[in-house]
């Protein structure tokens, strides 16, 4: 939607840490980061390591100094997962949660996609 302006998709695993200020590392990389509402933003995995974790989240960089706005929930954000150009999961956020992390998955195995989808106010220690 056209509020919040700006979402941040974010993938992180043990070693790195891909979003706008930080595009491409290893074998992650930020393909589009958009800053003026409707997306999508795009992050690609080559070849995802099999003994790694890779947590996906979105931050709203819009709100990042009202920790408990309800902005980000109400934004109709929507996450789609593609593995090997197939695609394989969709999320779409809760309406009305306080908070500007959307913790939306994690990918273990290589390919296995362990939904989170909970909106917090801060982000999770375990990134």
């Amino acid at each position: 939607g056209e509020c919040p302006s700006d979402l941040d998709s974010h993938v992180e695993d043990s070693n790195f840490h891909i979003y706008f200020s930080n595009m491409k590392q290893g074998n992650m990389e930020l393909d589009r980061d958009d800053t003026s509402s409707y997306g999508p933003e795009t992050i690609t995995i080559k070849d995802p390591k099999i003994n790694d974790v890779y947590h996906y989240y979105v931050f709203n960089y819009s709100d990042d100094d009202r920790p408990f706005s309800t902005s980000l929930s109400n934004s109709e954000a929507q996450v789609r997962v593609y593995i090997d150009n197939e695609f394989k999961a969709s999320f779409e956020i809760t309406p009305n949660q306080e908070g500007i992390y959307w913790n939306v998955f994690n990918i273990v195995n290589g390919n296995e996609i362990i939904p989170i989808n909970t909106i917090t106010s801060t982000k999770p220690e375990e990134y």
